[in-house]
């Protein structure tokens, strides 16, 4: 693959994303998952463009091509209705590719890539005088994927938070210290090598930009987070006194400034990283599956890890995997016709 400009998302109900087209790729990305059957990647990326095809014409909108849906359509990219069928393209691959990446397989892919590090915690946590119990067996057993270990949950298996959270720590500390900014690479998907290639200037440049961002708060990560709790804490817990004015102006001017400066160097770190980590894994053609994506998804979301206790990583790195598909796919000036095609050589 090759890198793009790291560029967001347009906004919802913006010119390049208006609602109707927001919610036609939904529409169709739902239709398209919702058949019942297993489908490889690239099936799916077709019949989702079938759907999105389909739902174009029937509903008359004059950007869509119309006929036999599999037939190429040739748009000139400067027009409005080219450039409408791209953008098209662009919001239905990033719905594909965000209902695959999701954080389920973060702590599967930890454990394999530190598996002492999980035992480890899970015999720290049977030692611990502390703690509410004894660690599940079944933890310590590494053929037994968590899923199967929390299907009967909740409750879940004793200790298998502190495992995980120590095992992610570790490897978001391995990321952030690592010139090439990967922590899980030698358990992606597909035969690959150790050490990764290094970091594009774009990972660099981003993770700088994020430190700089956070160290130019007012009020510093510790600082802000203890406020937020603290905040959140008097205002939610009946038994402990309303929050003061004083409080909540203080919370409202940290978390203003930090959606302003921190959250968008955030998940430009995490699209650095989603690219890095996408192009990688996939730069074997038959590599373009759910996999990939996941793998991509998770060292996006390692990469801003430290953010955890001050906001919503994984909205950020939701937004980070859409929009750099998003652009993937519309600085390619691929429509949906184009998309279609495209999905049948992976």
């Amino acid at each position: 693959m090759t890198t793009t400009t790291l560029k967001l998302i347009p906004k919802y109900g913006s010119a390049e994303r208006p609602a109707r087209l927001v919610r036609t790729a939904e529409k169709a990305m739902h239709d398209s998952l919702d058949q019942g059957e297993c489908t490889e990647w690239p099936a799916l990326v077709i019949r989702a463009c079938d759907e999105m095809l389909a739902r174009g014409t029937r509903s008359g909108d004059p950007a869509q091509p119309r006929g036999r849906q599999s037939r190429p359509v040739k748009r000139t990219p400067k027009s409005s209705g080219g450039n409408q069928g791209i953008n098209m393209a662009a919001e239905l691959l990033g719905n594909l590719v965000d209902s695959h990446s999701s954080c389920g397989l973060l702590s599967e892919f930890c454990r394999a890539a530190y598996p002492g590090c999980w035992d480890e915690a899970l015999h720290d946590y049977a030692s611990d005088p502390y703690s509410t119990g004894e660690p599940d067996p079944v933890l310590f057993d590494h053929s037994v994927s968590l899923d199967t270990a929390c299907d009967a949950g909740p409750p879940w298996p004793q200790g298998i938070h502190e495992a995980t959270a120590a095992v992610e720590d570790t490897a978001h500390l391995v990321a952030s210290y690592s010139s090439h900014g990967l922590g899980l690479a030698h358990v992606a998907p597909g035969p690959i090598v150790w050490p990764p290639p290094p970091a594009p200037q774009s990972v660099t440049v981003a993770r700088q930009t994020l430190s700089d961002a956070v160290a130019g708060t007012t009020a510093g990560q510790d600082e802000h987070i203890a406020m937020l709790h603290a905040y959140l804490a008097a205002r939610d817990n009946p038994e402990l006194a309303d929050p003061s004015i004083a409080l909540r102006d203080q919370v409202s001017a940290s978390v203003g400034e930090w959606g302003d400066s921190v959250f968008p160097a955030g998940i430009r770190l995490a699209m650095a990283i989603y690219a890095h980590a996408l192009g990688w894994v996939s730069a074997d053609p038959e590599r373009w599956n759910p996999d990939a994506f996941t793998y991509a998804y998770a060292e996006a979301l390692l990469s801003v890890h430290h953010l955890r206790r001050a906001t919503d990583v994984y909205d950020m790195t939701n937004a980070a995997c859409r929009s750099y598909v998003w652009w993937w796919c519309h600085d390619r000036k691929l429509d949906v016709a184009g998309l279609r095609k495209l999905a049948a050589s992976w």
